[in-house]
Order: structure tokens, then sequence, then C-alpha cells
């Protein structure tokens, strides 16, 4: 993204997959989760939260099953892929213990808990600073407990977003760098101000793409919907913004240099009950090379073995169509 938009003139077809564009924000947002988790994880003898047990398994399992009642069915089939993203509505809270903790509801600091991470960082006055996030059924997957609450059984956590993010955060984010600061008391008034000079340099936030379009540039961005370290929802608007800035409204404009395809189920990178198994190398060829934009990407699926389904370019989405083999990509169309 960063080439597109600061060298555009330097490549014909450049694919970008789970691009963390906004990576200094992503990172504030790393801090922020981990606090709101953190609130409510159980202690131990010593007082220290033990981050890995905010959540239990079944717990995130049954809010996985609960997006998949509220979503899965509106693409036409309850396959276990919410194909039909962009209709999604959820909220934890109808998952709300009405008495005490069992094994199918959550508790009111769990619900308040997610609810408060899934919006997304905000200062005290409600300046966003990064993005929301869209449930999914991913939250019940391997890739992103380990991003959002690690496996370790005691208070020495082993998240991702504490060993990789609040050491980035020390050492990189902030400037100057701050090996002794403690990401848990990150002021969320004061101290975005002190990513602010990385985020000049590695941010790609920019969405004038005019330079880019005129030479004939072609941008393909992919994005697991699960994804627990870059949310979606933050390359959608960046996404809806190109259309806005570059081509004045014009959607169709706009998928003529750039098409994004956002997989359902899928977390970072790949894995999670999603179809990631797709070439985007061999799209963004033939567009270049044959003029032929991409429209969908073939893909399978390891979480489903011997299915196939399109991830269709935005804002399109697979749709079953009610007839024949719901295993073959031919049983489904995109739909706007």
């Amino acid at each position: 993204m960063i080439a597109a938009q600061r060298y555009p003139l330097e490549f014909d077809g450049i694919v970008a997959g789970s691009p963390g564009f906004r990576l200094s924000a992503a990172n504030i947002a790393e801090a922020w989760d981990t606090r709101q988790y953190m609130s409510i994880a159980p202690k131990d003898e010593a007082g220290h939260p033990i981050l890995s047990r905010a959540f239990s398994q079944q717990d995130l399992n049954i809010v996985a099953k609960a997006v998949l009642a509220a979503c899965d069915a509106r693409d036409g089939i309850e396959d276990g892929v919410i194909n039909a993203w962009q209709q999604c509505r959820f909220d934890p809270k109808v998952l709300s213990c009405q008495g005490d903790k069992t094994d199918s509801c959550l508790t009111a600091g769990q619900v308040q808990a997610m609810s408060r991470a899934f919006a997304g960082p905000e200062s005290s006055d409600g300046e966003k600073l990064y993005s929301d996030w869209p449930y999914d059924t991913g939250v019940a997957g391997a890739d992103w407990r380990m991003w959002k609450l690690g496996n370790s059984p005691t208070s020495q956590s082993d998240a991702n977003n504490i060993v990789l993010g609040a050491r980035s955060l020390q050492y990189y984010f902030m400037t100057p760098p701050a090996p002794n600061f403690d990401p848990l008391k990150f002021d969320f008034d004061k101290d975005p101000a002190r990513v602010a000079d990385t985020a000049k340099l590695n941010d790609a936030t920019g969405t004038y793409l005019a330079s880019f379009a005129a030479h004939g540039g072609k941008l393909l961005l992919f994005q697991g919907l699960s994804d627990p370290v870059f949310s979606a929802n933050d390359l959608v608007r960046w996404y809806k913004q190109v259309v806005e800035v570059t081509s004045g409204g014009d959607l169709e404009a706009t998928r003529r240099f750039v098409r994004m395809f956002i997989i359902p189920g899928m977390t970072h990178c790949g894995d999670g009950q999603a179809f990631d198994d797709f070439d985007p190398l061999a799209a963004i060829e033939g567009w270049i090379n044959q003029d032929k934009a991409p429209d969908s990407l073939a893909a399978g699926s390891k979480a489903f073995p011997g299915k196939h389904q399109p991830i269709c370019a935005y804002p399109t989405q697979a749709a079953y169509g009610g007839k024949g083999n719901p295993d073959e990509i031919a049983s489904y169309s995109c739909r706007g």
C-alpha cells in the first residue's frame, strides 16, 4: 500500500495481503484490548491477572456459535461461513447470564470487556484511536486466542499482544523509545501522540491514488474478517475513502484499479473456519496481463475439506442460489 501511495509509477500490480496499513494505531489497539481483558481475568495467589483465563475456550465457542446463529443463513445456506458479513449484526449482550455463570452464557464483566474491545480504543472524550472489529467465527479460533489472550496458565502471559505488541510499543512505536514503559498504563488521552512520528514513517493511510490509477496500476487487497491483528473494518473504511477521494464517489471507477476481498472466518494471513486457500498472485497477473479484472477468487479450505466457494470482490458477497451442490463454486454467485 505504501508502494501504491508513495511510488505510484514503480509497479503495475500490487497484492497487499492482511495489510497493517495503520500499524501504529493497531498497536494502540493491542494495549487497549489487553487492558479490557486483563480487567476481568482471574488472579493468581499474588493478585496478578491470568490473561488467558479471561475467557475459556467454551466462552469463545458460544460467542462464535451465537454469531453464526445470527448471521450464517443470510447468504442462503447455513454452512459455518458468514459470507453475508456486511449484513451481520451481533451484540454479545444476548449471551449475558441471567443468574450464575454457566457454560452457555457470559458474565456481565465478560460482556463489557468484549464489547469495549470490539468497539476499539478511544480517548476519554470519545475520540476513536483505531477501528472497531467485526464479530465473526474466528473469535473461537486458536489464532485469535494466541493474539488476544494467549494460553499461559500463569500471570506470565504468552499472548502476542503482550509478547510482540508491548515490546513493539516500547522500542519501536514510541518516540523516543521507552524500554521501561508499562503498556498496561498507556494513557489513551496523552500517549497516542508518542507514536505519531513512527506513524508518519510506516502508516499507509493515503487515499488519493490518482497517479497510480493513471499509470494503469492495479491493487488487489485481501483481508481476513476474523483477523485479530488488523481490523477488516478499518480496511473497508480505507477503501470507501479511496472511492470518495480518488473517484469522486464512483465505486465502479475505483474497482477499475483497486479490488478488495474480505475472507469470512479467516484470521491473520490464513487459517480459521474459512476458505483461505486461494491465489491472489494469479489474479493480479490475469488483471495486468490479460485485462481480466477478478470478480472473485476461487477458494478451497482445510477447515472444510472437499468444499469450494468464491471469495467475491467488495462490495459483492458469495451467495448460495438454493440449487446445485453446495460444495461446488458453480452453485454460488457474487451478489451486491
